[in-house]
């Protein structure tokens, strides 16, 4: 968690945005005042500077909240609330209430707008505009294709995660339905079920019943689609891409392998606590330079696992550990030394870095001592811009342009960005890449074209 803590004005801002980003934002602050509570590590300028952020998340999450409890987007611009986002935001705001005051009765008309949207099988299905596209699943479709039909296990087990966070009774006929349909999916689809959904549905079971039958199959079954090797635990959908010689650095995964690793790690901590390490070295190795990852969700999604494991293995012995770095560049041999103990200015907490002047062939790190370090080498290096032949044509275009609701320029308070781009391009494609998963399969927003929208209250 060193570069996650060192870099909070990356985790500890304030929440802005639409609604799925202002709880992204509200989350984070949430998951760093839990773990450094849990590490008996909190200051009070820290604690005072989440809580307010807190606060003011919380009172501009209820501007994306309809009448009947659910939250959406754009808030009543949309035309109905969103399953997943209500689930986020009653996950969200239970963890919330044990440190801010959050009114009961919002919390409870979400919830029912939850329980209400379950299908008589015991299932949940999106009643709204998915952001998540893992949520659609790939059960025998494959990832990325068009026109997906998706299980619904997925959303379920983020559902009833959500219910239960927010202390709804495991024999409530709600959860009880719920976990029903999460299992007969698992059963009929054991073979064929993705990645993404099994890590949620035992996720799920795991909350709801660590000791029961259907939580040790379903672990059994994560464990089975694990790719493993000595250092490292992870998941992949699909087929696992070999690896380009001439690349010497580690490639990240994408954001979907993230999160559910770490919805697996959450279940690994319960169930095989040793092997959670491996998982957690692989998130690691995944991380950015500011110990975020690549996008919001699964940067949300992995800090909450990575902060419950390394609160797990905290320990209350002070460390003291001495890493040595050595590198060599040309002739010269040089090297630093780094000190993690709490009697030398407390460097526990503290992520300490040393530039390296020149790209050398190797680096040799050793300790000695006793302690835990997790060691990340940052490349930054710059390449040249591309040249345009004159007369070529670009890839694509980008055209920007905002425009006052309504003609009503007495009113500014609300605005309307406009994005169009235009592949200029599409034939020459040499069919090297893919549509990113990650991308949804509707991007028409306004039903004018190839148009991204963005609405700003103010």
């Amino acid at each position: 968690m060193g570069a996650a803590l060192n870099n909070m004005e990356y985790l500890v801002r304030m929440p802005t945005g639409c609604g799925e980003q202002n709880m992204i934002g509200f989350v984070s602050n949430i998951l760093v005042l839990n773990y450094l509570y849990s590490t008996g590590n909190l200051k009070d300028t820290t604690r005072q500077a989440v809580l307010n952020n807190m606060e003011i998340g919380y009172q501009r999450t209820l501007n994306y909240r309809h009448k009947d409890g659910s939250f959406s987007a754009f808030g009543d611009k949309d035309p109905t609330g969103s399953v997943w986002l209500t689930s986020f935001v009653v996950k969200s705001l239970a963890q919330a209430k044990k440190h801010i005051f959050i009114d009961e009765n919002v919390l409870q008309r979400s919830v029912d707008f939850l329980v209400q949207s379950q299908l008589e099988t015991g299932c949940f299905r999106e009643t709204g505009k998915v952001f998540s596209s893992y949520m659609m699943g790939g059960l025998g479709q494959g990832w990325g294709q068009k026109n997906r039909r998706s299980p619904q296990g997925a959303l379920t087990a983020y559902v009833l995660m959500a219910l239960m966070e927010v202390g709804k009774d495991t024999n409530d006929t709600t959860i009880e339905l719920g976990i029903q349909c999460i299992n007969r999916e698992l059963s009929a689809h054991k073979n064929g079920l993705d990645p993404y959904t099994l890590a949620l549905v035992t996720s799920a079971n795991m909350k709801y019943n660590s000791n029961s039958s259907d939580a040790e199959f379903a672990f059994k079954t994560l464990h089975e689609k694990a790719l493993k090797d000595d250092k490292h635990i992870y998941w992949v959908r699909g087929k696992l891409q070999p690896p380009t010689a001439n690349i010497k650095f580690y490639p990240t995964a994408p954001s979907a392998e993230v999160e559910m690793a770490s919805y697996a790690l959450m279940s690994y901590l319960q169930f095989s606590p040793i092997q959670a390490r491996k998982i957690a070295m692989w998130l690691s190795r995944q991380r950015n330079l500011f110990g975020g990852f690549a996008s919001t969700q699964d940067t949300v999604v992995a800090l909450d696992a990575l902060s419950q494991f390394a609160a797990s293995v905290y320990s209350q012995d002070s460390p003291d550990l001495k890493v040595k770095v050595m590198f060599s560049n040309t002739a010269v041999l040089s090297s630093v030394e780094f000190n993690v103990s709490e009697s030398e200015n407390n460097t526990r907490f503290l992520l300490q870095s040393t530039p390296i002047p020149a790209l050398p062939s190797k680096l040799h790190i050793s300790t000695s001592g006793t302690g835990c370090a997790l060691v990340q080498a940052n490349v930054r290096y710059n390449k040249p811009a591309r040249s345009y032949v004159r007369g070529e044509k670009p890839n694509f275009t980008l055209k920007i342009y905002t425009r006052l609701y309504q003609n009503d320029r007495n009113k500014c308070g609300y605005r309307t960005l406009n994005i169009k781009i235009n592949d200029d391009d599409d034939d020459d494609h040499d069919g090297d890449y893919d549509d990113d998963d990650d991308s949804d399969d509707d991007d028409d927003c306004d039903g004018r074209g190839d148009y991204m929208k963005r609405d700003d209250v103010e």
